[in-house]
């Protein structure tokens, strides 16, 4: 059977027109204006104004970043894209990073917002701040990390092998996961390389993203996970062991602190010798005071007693009612002994002294005071409230020991307390506790004022 055959055409190969993908964009175009590498991608990507189906992005934020220039930035940002879907969850820590939620976005609104928050931090070195943020100069280094759901997938997985067509942009995922739940991956773009190039691989990478079913406390889950990665790399710096001639040099350590010790060592044996000399004192004086009575003595007051026995009994008071009178008549007479009220006068006027001397100092000064306490009674209300005092001061108040008590001397030595009170004798160390108060001025006035309240109840 004869079959007729198409003639062939002389007019060449046949053209077939070959649909663009929504992700490759033209790599000869380079700006350092954002907007116009944002109106690229609308070009070439019809849907790049779609919200992305249960799409969020997440951005940590460390504790030592300006969080009032990143509100600054979130605050211009959401010119243009909605609040809902971008905002800063501020930690109730300041030692714990915040985060930035990004939620149901466009690839429009990815590209925005990580190429304006990547580039902050780099922006503010060196230099003020500036505050046009979506000038991005080409020397900047634009990079960091973000965090994506678990369940969220590359649709195309060939995606990292082509990203190289954008040059500069780099992206990968993590293989340690330190935040649970989350994926970890790391954008960046080198410097001096176009701003183009990274919108772009921004962009490719966003549209090949498929986001999987979210839940409503995904934010809280972040967080919780966040604030526990940040806590153990606090507990890992702060606890972390000294090792040997590695952190710091021993022999050094022990020339330095040997002189402390050495000093610390005099005082104790100072504070001893004193309270030895004290309790010498003491039994002398009682010793003194019990004399022995001799034979005529004796005779006398037995013919005393019976001259008068039918005299006024109430005029002659009993042994019981003398022995309080002579006990503080002879306490009195003991060197460096003081009365319970006479040692309260005397604290309470090393309050008011350092209280008026903190007045004289700036508001906003950061040192320490020193005030005496009573041992007897009155130091347990301060145990009793220490916590509270701390809380309602804002203040670092510690209660010294024998060790430490050398540093408040030259702080009692510039306190004038004559103007209130007229015990010119200082009471016995072991009689009186050694408050520490330190903080910012006008705390430390509150401070000063709710002890003085306390040792007046």
């Amino acid at each position: 059977m004869n079959v007729n055959k198409r003639p062939q055409s002389n007019r060449g190969p046949l053209l077939v027109k070959r649909n663009r993908r929504t992700d490759d964009y033209n790599d000869f175009f380079e700006s350092q204006d954002i907007w116009k590498n944002l109106n690229k991608i609308r070009k070439y990507n019809k849907k790049a104004d779609s919200p992305l189906k249960n799409s969020r992005i997440f951005i940590r934020v460390a504790p030592n970043m300006d969080i009032n220039n990143l509100k600054g930035c979130i605050e211009a940002l959401t010119e243009y894209v909605d609040p809902q879907k971008l905002f800063l969850q501020r930690s109730k820590s300041p030692h714990l990073p915040s985060h930035i939620v990004l939620q149901n976005f466009s690839v429009l609104d990815g590209c925005l917002v990580l190429s304006v928050l990547l580039s902050l931090k780099d922006k503010g070195w060196g230099s003020k701040v500036n505050k046009d943020y979506y000038k991005i100069p080409r020397e900047s280094i634009i990079g960091g990390s973000i965090y994506l759901p678990k369940n969220c997938i590359l649709r195309d997985s060939s995606f990292q092998k082509r990203f190289n067509r954008h040059p500069g942009f780099q992206m990968s995922e993590s293989k340690y996961n330190v935040i649970s739940t989350f994926k970890e991956v790391r954008i960046s773009l080198q410097k001096n390389s176009s701003l183009s190039h990274f919108i772009f691989g921004v962009a490719s990478f966003l549209s090949t993203l498929a986001f999987g079913k979210g839940n409503k406390n995904m934010n809280r889950q972040f967080e919780i996970a966040s604030n526990g990665f940040g806590k153990r790399q606090n507990a890992f710096l702060n606890e972390i062991p000294f090792v040997n001639e590695v952190l710091f040099d021993i022999d050094l350590l022990m020339k330095t602190n040997r002189t402390i010790v050495e000093e610390s060592n005099k005082q104790l044996q100072e504070h001893v010798r004193t309270l030895h000399k004290f309790n010498e004192a003491s039994v002398e004086a009682t010793t003194d005071s019990i004399k022995p009575v001799t034979a005529s003595q004796k005779s006398a007051s037995n013919r005393t007693t019976s001259s008068s026995r039918y005299d006024n009994v109430n005029s002659i008071p009993s042994s019981r009612e003398r022995t309080p009178l002579a006990s503080a008549s002879a306490q009195g007479n003991k060197p460096g002994y003081l009365t319970q009220e006479q040692i309260k006068d005397h604290c309470s006027a090393t309050i008011k002294a350092s209280t008026e001397l903190v007045k004289t100092k700036s508001a906003y000064q950061i040192f320490k005071v020193y005030v005496k306490y009573p041992k007897q009674t009155y130091i347990e209300k301060i145990f009793e409230r220490l916590d509270e005092l701390r809380c309602k001061t804002n203040c670092n108040i510690v209660v010294l020991n024998l060790n430490n008590l050398y540093e408040s001397e030259p702080w009692f030595k510039a306190l004038d307390i004559s103007k209130y009170t007229t015990v010119t004798q200082a009471p016995h160390p072991s009689t009186v506790r050694v408050v520490s108060i330190g903080g910012v001025s006008e705390y430390i006035v509150q401070a000063l004022d709710l002890i003085a309240k306390m040792l007046d109840s």
